[in-house]
């Protein structure tokens, strides 16, 4: 082979070797831009639905729930060197306030039980308790019976809980107020720190408890001027039915408001007890019920018992109203089913 062959032999390796490089290169940069690509998308799918309000909250509250999630695992790490025999307790064995503050710190909201410092630094509960008083009137703790919490800790899970409530009420004008158990999880803060704030905003009036429900200090259903007048219609509607009332859907169809607003005053007319639901039909106005009670403990004089027969003839509903009535009846203590008739108690 000549010289000028064997020159030509290795300036085609050379050339398989640059083609082979090229490929690389161009894969590399194809993946680099694929990513690219999926990393837009993702964006832009996120910011169309950040427009969505309910996508919004969910994104706060996940926000506020993912920092405290942060928190206590940069928590559990530190445990470790928090023992009784670490070189953390050892250092700070001459300032048992600092001591004291950084264990509580260390479980955040959550807070530490006096029966857990006593495990872990082999202190007397004599001393336990006189160094978490020092904290407890210097202001960095807080105590709730045998639990002591950080004071700043305490702040910022209150700060959330009034974050989320405020966003409910702003989401849900027509809500009288936020389900306790949503609102711990929307929170998400365990049940004793949840139970704590909830506590120390009713006690502060920032907020008010009715039954499940939370809401702030002096918040009432905010409506609008065709909601307003909505409520009043189906209200009117009923009270003028007395015993013979129409179907809700009926009344919901004449409103001049959507379904949506229309099922939300009338779940706020039937928490206040002014609709009473017997079934999924049949709704009534609580003065005619009321009215219905009335009347049939009196009929007692006249006969201590009554058929279905002799309800229909006296309240002169149909079979249709007769049977729920009658059973709302029993369960108000009004009547008690013996046989095939009811007896007026």
């Amino acid at each position: 082979m000549s010289p000028m062959s064997s020159t030509d032999g290795g300036g085609g390796g050379g050339g398989g070797g640059a083609g082979f490089a090229g490929f690389f290169a161009a894969a590399v940069a194809g993946l680099g831009f694929a990513f690219e690509l999926l990393v837009t998308g993702f964006f832009v799918v996120v910011a169309g639905f950040a427009g969505d309000v309910a996508c919004a909250f969910a994104i706060d509250t996940s926000v506020h729930a993912a920092t405290r999630a942060a928190a206590r695992f940069k928590a559990r790490e530190s445990d470790a060197s928090m023992g009784p025999d670490s070189t953390h307790a050892r250092a700070r064995t001459h300032n048992p306030e600092t001591t004291l503050l950084a264990r509580i710190a260390r479980k955040a909201e959550d807070g530490l039980l006096t029966s857990e410092v006593l495990a872990e630094t082999g202190w007397t509960a004599v001393r336990v308790q006189e160094t978490a008083g020092k904290l407890v009137q210097s202001g960095q703790i807080l105590r709730s019976g045998d639990l002591l919490v950080s004071r700043s800790d305490i702040d910022r899970a209150t700060d959330d809980v009034l974050f989320v409530i405020n966003r409910f009420h702003e989401q849900n004008p027509l809500a009288p107020g936020v389900g306790r158990e949503e609102l711990r999880e929307k929170t998400a803060l365990s049940s004793i720190a949840f139970e704590l704030v909830l506590q120390l905003l009713i006690a502060s009036s920032k907020v008010e408890l009715h039954g499940d429900l939370v809401r702030l200090a002096g918040r009432s259903v905010q409506m609008k001027d065709e909601e307003a007048e909505a409520k009043q219609v189906i209200e009117s509607a009923f009270s003028a039915a007395g015993l013979k009332v129409p179907a809700l859907k009926e009344v919901m169809l004449g409103l001049k408001i959507d379904r949506n607003r229309a099922q939300k005053i009338v779940t706020l007319l039937l928490r206040d007890r002014l609709l009473v639901k017997l079934s999924d039909d049949l709704v009534f106005h609580r003065d005619a019920l009321e009215q219905l009670k009335q009347q049939v403990r009196s009929m007692k004089t006249q006969s201590p018992q009554i058929d279905v027969a002799r309800f229909k003839d006296v309240t002169g509903v149909s079979r249709k109203y007769a049977i729920p009535l009658l059973e709302y009846l029993d369960r108000e203590r009004v009547t008690r089913r013996v046989g095939d008739a009811r007896q007026i108690l």
